[in-house]
């Protein structure tokens, strides 16, 4: 069985039809571009509605189930398909949801070592690109390393205040480092890094704090200070912040036993919702939902290719400038390996531009093949989706970008890529007519 997706109706004087995105295209990724008001929001809930009775059916039936996350930077999209998947019986549901002390929570230091700080990383990319090379280096060096003994320094609580005193007080950053070299060799300590990998983190430890931590001799006590404070401070006050918001500790938990499990939601399927509300977390909701798609990244990329016909992971992403960083398009270039469909919907690529150049819109360009333009779109977007256009079907990219401009409200410029020999580019004006429905 196929699990084509609707997309909506081509209609005219004439003919009415229905338009779908075949199954073997959907993991080419998703670009939604649009205004807001234009439909791109029903349109993302469309094809989760659909996702949801293809989870129901293979629940039924048994067998591997495909797998749906959402991440938004508000709430009344994670509601609606919360309600969504109740009505459809899906047994599988996780909302990490910040408004809601009753939230699914996350350990964020658990897990792979890697792949926790290549997450905080990424959480904290806007402030390292902030900064000078040389600073952004020494950060991100710092930022690893301090991770490094706040989660094998035999400490009992591992917390985000942990990170906090390390950055805030050189003292005890200094005992946590003493304390990670002396239990490197302890056998329980340190187990999930391998034995080449966890010699040079060490090694590497060692000429690090003699770089970052000054000791001297002041009334015969020993007194230590960072030799580049600068760093340490401002790390320090933005760990701060995000300590200080009691929105994010509905969220992100010390406990264990709260590790979410990206992998088992990879392999078993179900519904994962993800609000970083914009309202409650400020400025932290790009941040926190940088982290939760790094780890997604992550995980993808170690399960590694798929067998042939396994079900899709739908990955849908709203206010996608939001959350994009550089090297997240490294796997938006491996989705059909991974049978995984992104779809990223944007208000304009513009943001992208300002913020990361235009290369970075053009890979994004080229990986989200399947493109679905509403109306109402910015002068810089009509000029680029005309010039796509204009490649496809021919015509004057002067007069392409003024109907992609002006078009009528809930009629959607779809642009489907070309997979299979014989198949064709196609250029497709649709009436959204499901939007009534949903």
């Amino acid at each position: 069985m196929t699990f084509d997706l609707e997309i909506g109706t081509i209609k005219n004087r004439y003919f009415k039809k229905s338009l779908y995105l075949k199954e073997h295209n959907r993991c080419v990724g998703n670009l939604v571009l649009g205004p807001m008001g234009s439909g791109k929001t029903m349109l993302l809930l469309n094809g989760i509605s659909q996702d949801l009775q293809e989870m129901k059916y293979r629940q039924k039936n048994g067998g591997p189930t495909n797998a749906v996350t959402l991440l938004v930077p508000e709430a009344s999209v994670c509601d609606r398909v919360k309600i969504m998947a109740e009505n459809e019986g899906i047994q599988r549901v996780t909302y990490f949801n910040p408004e809601d002390v009753k939230s699914h929570k996350i350990n964020p230091f658990q897990g792979d070592f890697n792949s926790v700080v290549k997450a905080f990383l990424t959480m904290f990319e806007d402030y390292i690109m902030s900064l000078d090379d040389f600073h952004a280096a020494l950060a991100k060096e710092s930022l690893a390393y301090i991770l490094f003994v706040s989660k094998y320094s035999g400490e009992q609580v591992l917390d985000l205040q942990l990170v906090k005193s390390c950055l805030q007080n050189p003292r005890i950053l200094m005992n946590l480092v003493w304390r990670t070299i002396g239990l490197h060799g302890a056998e329980d300590n340190m187990s999930s890094i391998k034995d080449e990998e966890k010699y040079n983190l060490v090694k590497g430890l060692k000429i690090w704090w003699k770089s970052k931590i000054k000791l001297t001799i002041q009334n015969n006590e020993l007194v230590y200070s960072f030799k580049v404070p600068f760093i340490f401070k401002s790390l320090k006050e933005l760990v701060q912040d995000l300590t200080d918001n009691p929105f994010v500790h509905n969220i992100f938990t010390t406990e264990e036993n709260e590790m979410f499990d990206f992998e088992d939601h990879f392999k078993n399927g179900g519904l994962v919702l993800i609000n970083t509300s914009k309202e409650h977390l400020e400025q932290f909701s790009s941040m926190i939902g940088k982290y939760f798609l790094s780890r997604i990244e992550s995980v993808t990329h170690q399960k590694g290719v798929v067998e042939p016909n396994s079900p899709i992971h739908h990955l849908v992403i709203d206010e996608s400038h939001e959350y994009i960083y550089k090297d997240f398009i490294a796997l938006l270039a491996l989705t059909r390996k991974y049978s995984l469909s992104v779809t990223m919907a944007f208000q304009s690529l513009q943001m992208v531009s300002n913020k990361y150049g235009e290369d970075m819109v053009d890979m994004l360009l080229a990986c989200l093949r399947n493109k679905f333009i509403f109306p109402g779109i910015g002068v810089y977007d009509a000029r680029l989706m005309a010039s796509i256009i204009g490649l496809i079907e021919g015509g004057e990219t002067s007069k392409i970008s003024k109907n992609l401009i002006m078009q009528d409200a809930f009629n959607c410029t779809v642009i489907l890529a070309a997979l299979r020999s014989g198949d064709k580019v196609s250029v497709k004006e649709v009436k959204m007519s499901y939007l009534k429905t949903i």
